[in-house]
């Protein structure tokens, strides 16, 4: 997704929590086209099968070839760099003090959190996305990079610059700041 996306799009991945995170990020029942991944016909049921049972109603269908055939067509793509929670602590360590944003929850942050940190709940960050900073890259951070990937998909499509912290998290190696 990093690499291309169709600008404006979210990023959230087809897993067991997709309806979920659909059903808490987007306004219900906005108009939806899908991005599936292979095989499509078995994404594309698991993907409706999620949507219906919360209710959505409004799919106006899927992109056949995905990203790749919109682009071959001449659709525009917008792209954002994946980096890690290393590159993350270097730059903390170089003195540049990156903006970072942290998407987990309440009770994750009081494990530990990066000094500064704007601390935005991933399902909340559609109504909070204005107390994001524009002129300098936001560093996306969660646990593990899920959460991340969809904030950092949510900025993007802000026109907010990211750099997503897909590779690591604020609870593995010396990025972790005990409470």
């Amino acid at each position: 997704y990093a690499a291309a996306h169709i600008p404006g799009s979210i990023n959230i991945e087809l897993n067991s929590g997709f309806g979920g995170y659909v059903g808490w990020l987007l306004p219900f029942d906005a108009e939806l086209v899908l991005v599936l991944p292979e095989p499509v016909g078995e994404s594309l049921t698991e993907a409706m099968t999620q949507l219906i049972r919360i209710g959505w109603r409004r799919v106006a269908g899927y992109l056949p070839g995905g990203v790749e055939r919109w682009q071959a067509h001449g659709g525009p793509v917008s792209r954002y760099d994946v980096v890690s929670a290393e590159d993350l602590c270097d730059a903390h360590d170089r003195g540049e003090h990156p903006v970072v944003l942290d998407v987990r929850q309440e009770l994750e942050w009081g494990w530990g959190t990066i000094p500064g940190s704007h601390l935005i709940f991933v399902a909340q960050l559609r109504d909070r996305l204005a107390e994001l900073p524009t002129d300098a890259p936001v560093w996306g951070i969660c646990f593990n990079g899920h959460r991340a990937a969809i904030a950092a998909s949510m900025a993007d499509g802000a026109g907010i610059p990211v750099r997503l912290v897909g590779n690591g998290g604020v609870g593995e190696g010396r990025c972790r700041v005990p409470a």
